[in-house]
């Protein structure tokens, strides 16, 4: 992640770039950071998860957010997750461009961003009380970890690289087949 320059922004001055960037910009506790575009398969990965998320929730009461809609934490970090769900009844911010208390953040993972949304991201939505589920997707190889909050502050992890395995999200009481996720990418890059 690349800091548009050296300053400290107040939360006023990052909500008056954001209103005026023609890109997306996170926001980290006065540093604010532009959003690159992602490769070919970040976005297959991205379309794949959000389609499949909308299919299997189409009749709960469940709604899925796209990398367009961000989420706030603690009013002094913004970020843009690849997808979130936010179930019953949704909180937003009153420019409905912030969601206050999604149960599931989906990131998928690339090699700018992957030591940053497995570390300090976590550590950061871990602080969303409503927070239930936290899905890393890899864009580079086949294979998904996710994070479920059990009591209290325990998080059960659970992990996979087949393309055979399912991904059981809890907070949604649903699997997604790890093949409908990864249909249609592109080769991985070799390394």
């Amino acid at each position: 992640m690349e800091t548009i320059d050296k300053k400290k922004y107040t939360v006023e001055e990052y909500f008056s770039l954001v209103e005026e960037a023609e890109y997306k910009l996170e926001y980290y506790r006065g540093q604010v950071y532009a959003m690159a575009g992602a490769k070919a398969n970040h976005n297959i990965i991205s379309s794949n998860v959000n389609a499949v998320l909308n299919e299997k929730l189409l009749e709960k009461n469940c709604t899925v957010f796209t990398s367009a809609q961000a989420v706030s934490i603690n009013d002094d970090s913004y970020f843009y997750p690849d997808a979130m769900v936010g179930c019953e009844s949704l909180q937003l911010d009153t420019s409905q461009t912030r969601l206050l208390n999604p149960i599931l953040i989906i990131e998928i993972l690339s090699k700018s961003t992957r030591g940053f949304d497995q570390d300090r991201k976590f550590d950061l939505y871990r602080e969303i009380p409503s927070l239930q589920e936290y899905l890393l997707l890899d864009s580079e190889s086949i294979g998904f970890q996710s994070f479920f909050k059990e009591d209290g502050d325990l998080w059960r992890i659970s992990s996979g690289h087949s393309i055979e395995q399912t991904i059981p999200l809890y907070s949604l009481g649903l699997e997604i087949p790890l093949e409908r996720i990864y249909r249609k990418i592109l080769p991985f890059e070799k390394t």
